[in-house]
């Protein structure tokens, strides 16, 4: 199925909804851990008072979060308590809110309904890397994922920010040069190793380890290992050509190539050690 002429708006969408249910999620986590944190408390000061009662969420009306005007009646006088299963009332009045608007009434169908939503963002993340190819699907993919980091941020959460730092940084290393053409090609498949500083797309130098060369179906790749700070793989490949610029490097990102590389790699390793 293509993507419609509002797929933009609809990614965006998908992102806002998986990041409300994750907020939700992380809140809806946070009240039953204090939840039960109370009603420990609660239970414990009960034993402490030799009451008769030893669950404390006997004593709080479940559909309202009430304090039971009998328990007022009996524990009325110890602060402690009546604290503790006022805050518990107000914890379980919140826990129906969840209930009510989401469905939520335990500890594992929020966590569901994140792996849906999360679900939901990937499958459509795949429709847009299949319908405009793998390189400008990521940029799309990376620009409107910004967006989204903005309303994260509204949110008070960091959930989406860590992808588009690692997509910032793969579109860094996507195109190289070397100005001086100092990569020396060579005719033999070998480890030879040499250091270089690579300038990017946008002027940047990146110091990078070339490490090997290989001939895969005909056609010649260099391996390199990355030297800088990014999130991203630490080796790679690439391919060579010329250009006015120097000498230009694209990334292979083909994900079934690399996997043939790498052991290409690997076997080259085994042969010159």
């Amino acid at each position: 199925m293509s993507l419609s002429e509002n797929f933009r708006e609809e990614y965006l969408i998908l992102l806002k909804k998986c990041l409300d249910t994750v907020s939700g999620s992380n809140r809806y986590d946070a009240l039953l851990k204090e939840y039960e944190g109370r009603k420990k408390a609660a239970d414990e000061r009960l034993l402490a008072l030799d009451a008769i009662c030893t669950d404390c969420e006997l004593l709080i009306d479940k559909t309202t979060g009430e304090i039971k005007s009998d328990a007022v009646a009996l524990f009325g006088e110890d602060e402690e308590l009546m604290s503790l299963l006022k805050r518990l009332g107000e914890l379980q009045r919140m826990r129906l809110e969840f209930s009510e608007e989401r469905g939520w009434d335990d500890d594992l169908i929020n966590h569901l309904d994140c792996v849906v939503a999360i679900s939901y963002v990937s499958e459509y993340e795949k429709k847009i890397v299949a319908e405009l190819g793998k390189k400008d699907g990521l940029v799309v993919i990376c620009e409107v994922k910004r967006e989204a980091v903005k309303y994260e941020r509204e949110l008070g959460m960091t959930f989406y920010a860590g992808d588009v730092e690692r997509l910032e940084d793969l579109f860094r290393i996507r195109t190289l040069y070397s100005p001086a053409r100092e990569i020396v090609i060579g005719e033999e498949d070998n480890l030879d190793e040499c250091e270089l500083v690579l300038i990017s797309e946008g002027g940047e130098a990146l110091r990078f380890k070339k490490s090997a060369r290989m001939t895969l179906r005909g056609r010649v790749y260099i391996e390199l290992e990355i030297l800088e700070e990014l999130k991203v793989k630490k080796f790679n490949y690439y391919t060579v050509s010329d250009t006015d610029r120097g000498q230009m490097l694209t990334l292979e990102e083909d994900d079934e190539l690399y996997e043939e590389l790498w052991a290409l790699q690997e076997r080259l390793t085994v042969k010159f050690w």
